[in-house]
């Protein structure tokens, strides 16, 4: 399983060269789904593409999620998905909605890469109740389940504002990961890295 969760993504040139170098393609032949539902709403696809372009995308190469028509979006040729940051819990409740949860296990097990950024980091973890402390359950999302991807706690945007909730999670022997503006982390070999 490939896996890279980071709290900026594409956002951050620093974390867009580490991912880059952890991708066995070139930038323009990869083929990537774009999920943005964690911004349903206030997600400007043509802002979007134009800066993934300017790193290097081809923009036939890129699609974007509509989780309105997620059939369109089971079978592509494709090597990475990119989750977008947001509020986690829309992500969750759209995300379970479309039914394409389960269709993400299918692309992992096909090999392709899952990248988080932020909220997608954030349900890429076993659980994302712990999230209420940073983001607004604006949809009412019952179900606090993620993908399990990682079987911890991420604390993404991570600095000293948020450290002594990382220590509260701690306390209770939590399984807490970090990651700052700048860091990845990423699965090698059953183990996790973190840059």
């Amino acid at each position: 399983m490939k896996v890279i969760l980071t709290s900026k993504g594409f956002e951050n040139i620093k974390v867009f060269n580490k991912i880059k170098k952890k991708l066995n393609i070139e930038i323009d032949k990869i083929r990537m789904l774009v999920i943005p539902i964690a911004r349903k709403g206030r997600y400007n696809k043509e802002k979007y593409m134009k800066d993934y372009i300017e790193l290097g995308f081809k923009e036939e190469n890129v699609y974007f999620f509509d989780d309105e028509h997620p059939q369109e979006f089971e079978d592509l040729d494709i090597e990475i998905i990119y989750v977008c940051g947001g509020n986690t819990f829309e992500l969750k409740h759209y995300l379970k909605k479309s039914g394409f949860e389960k269709k993400i296990y299918s692309y992992l097990n096909k090999g392709v890469t899952y990248i988080g950024a932020s909220a997608g980091s954030y349900i890429a973890t076993k659980s994302i109740k712990h999230v209420l402390e940073f983001d607004e359950n604006t949809i009412n999302e019952k179900d606090m389940s993620g993908l399990n991807l990682y079987d911890g706690i991420l604390i993404c945007h991570y600095d000293s504002s948020r450290r002594e909730y990382y220590n509260k999670l701690i306390e209770k022997n939590e399984k807490v990961e970090t990651l700052t503006d700048d860091e990845i982390m990423y699965l090698n070999d059953n183990e996790w890295i973190k840059e």
